[in-house]
């Protein structure tokens, strides 16, 4: 969509909200114009609707994250009322392909959420490495690796209990659902999983110690959006 079709959806939503109008001359005169709008420039009501609908993308380490990575995701999805799709971009940097994630939600919803998963993403991931770097130096790597997945989920599981879920009506739910229809082709993904090791209890219990500082929810109407924290 180019910014000057923007420009008249922007226009046309400004008109229907004036058609709500308890003046019964002025609501007419505004769908009127609103319809009148639309029909020059080849917009349907659906397309209007959609408009509220929007998307922002971030970068992530991995083009096929864990299972730990989808489990913060869907923390950050139930906080802000979103849903998101894995995907790829290249890094203008390095002209290599990147992991990422794309939230899809009533905007603002989908940069908040972005925001978040990104603030607590690298502080999981920094509390990841310190966890690694505190193994005993004879561990295999393989091993590590899945005990920081078992931390990593141990971290996310305590932070996942302070979430409290925006409730999102039915109707803006179909219409998230019905961007991704028309906009996506989404394929199913399969990440990889956490093992079972001797010393994953451990290693949950570690990240769930480290997660307990962590708070994150959305705001209410006439407050701040979204509020994160993390307390050392």
């Amino acid at each position: 969509m180019t910014d000057e079709q923007k420009k008249y959806l922007e226009k046309i939503k400004k008109l229907l909200n004036l058609a709500k109008s308890p003046n019964p001359n002025e609501a007419a005169v505004a769908l009127s114009r609103a319809q009148a709008m639309m029909r020059k420039h080849g917009f349907e009501i659906g397309d209007v609707m959609l408009s509220e609908v929007g998307s922002t993308t971030t970068l992530i380490d991995k083009l096929n994250p864990p299972g730990w990575v989808l489990k913060l995701l869907k923390a950050v999805d139930d906080a802000f009322g979103v849903t998101h799709v894995l995907t790829e971009e290249y890094d203008h940097a390095s002209w290599k392909r990147r992991g990422a994630v794309m939230f899809i939600g009533i905007m603002p919803n989908d940069e908040i959420a972005s925001y978040c998963f990104n603030v607590l993403y690298r502080q999981l991931m920094t509390d990841r490495k310190v966890f690694i770097a505190g193994l005993h130096k004879n561990c295999k790597k393989a091993t590590k690796t899945n005990r920081a997945d078992w931390y990593c989920l141990g971290w996310i599981s305590e932070v996942s209990l302070k979430v409290q879920p925006l409730v999102v009506p039915i109707e803006q739910k179909g219409l998230i659902k019905s961007w991704k229809d028309k906009n996506l082709n989404i394929t199913t993904y399969q990440a990889r999983q956490a093992k079972d090791d001797k010393r994953a209890i451990d290693a949950y219990l570690n990240g769930k110690r480290d997660g307990a500082g962590v708070s994150i929810h959305a705001g209410v109407s006439g407050q701040d959006s979204a509020k994160l924290a993390y307390i050392e």
